[in-house]
This record gives C-alpha cells, structure tokens and sequence, in this order.
C-alpha cells in the first residue's frame, strides 16, 4: 500500500467483508436446518451444521449447547431429541446419538437387503455362513 489511507481502508474491507461471510454462513445453516426432511444423511447434516456454525464470527456462533438444542430442535427425530435432552444438550450428545441412529439403518437396510440368518437370526451372513 502507498499511504496510510490506503491500508487502513484494505483493513476495513477485510473485516467487512469477514462480517458479511459470517452472516451469510449463520444465514446457511438457519436454511439448511429449516429444510425439512432433506435428503443428505443425518450425520452429514449434522456436521454441515457444526461446520457454519464454526464460520461464523465468534459474536454471532453459537455456543456448543445452543447448537446442540437447535438440532434437537430441528435435524434430530422426536424420540432421539427426548433422549438427550434429559440433561443438558451437548454437541457431544447429539453425535452420540446420531451414530446410534445411523447404525440402526445401517443394520435395517443390511436386513432388507440380506435378510436374517435361519440359524440364529442374526443379520449380516446367513444359514450356510452361521457359526452357530
């Protein structure tokens, strides 16, 4: 920069525009949690969520309990909401819980796709595989 001026002004365009990124990203994630029944998996919203939460500003992110209450809220099922919201929410939580869930139609599809074993009912192999 030539003057003074010059890079007081570059300063001032960097942050202005820092504070116009991290409006638009918390403007994100309030769109991406108000889409309903939106078809990205449950752990990739999540994480979306987490991730523009974090590219907002410090004075307009929210902190880990807010954010894991918006998701109980918004992304999560009633009954995996009811689960953790036992106690205070945390981010922590509504990971855990995710993962529950996701294994669970992890293990419904493999179950759809494979069915059950006639030996011992257990899912993933069958009859002829059974170690039982």
């Amino acid at each position: 920069h030539r003057t003074a001026r010059d890079a007081w002004d570059a300063v001032a365009r960097t942050y202005d525009n820092a504070d116009a990124a991290s409006a638009v990203a918390q403007r994100m994630l309030y769109d991406e949690l108000a889409l309903d029944g939106a078809p990205a998996p449950l752990l990739e919203r999540i994480a979306r969520a987490e991730a523009l939460n974090a590219a907002t500003r410090v004075t307009l992110s929210l902190s880990d309990a807010e954010l894991a209450e918006l998701l109980c809220q918004t992304v999560l099922p009633a009954n995996a909401a009811a689960a953790i919201r036992s106690g205070a929410a945390t981010m922590r939580d509504v990971w855990r819980v995710a993962r529950i869930m996701e294994a669970q139609r992890v293990r419904r599809e493999d179950e759809a796709l494979h069915g059950k074993c006639r030996k011992c009912g257990r899912s993933r192999h069958h009859g002829c595989n059974c170690m039982r």
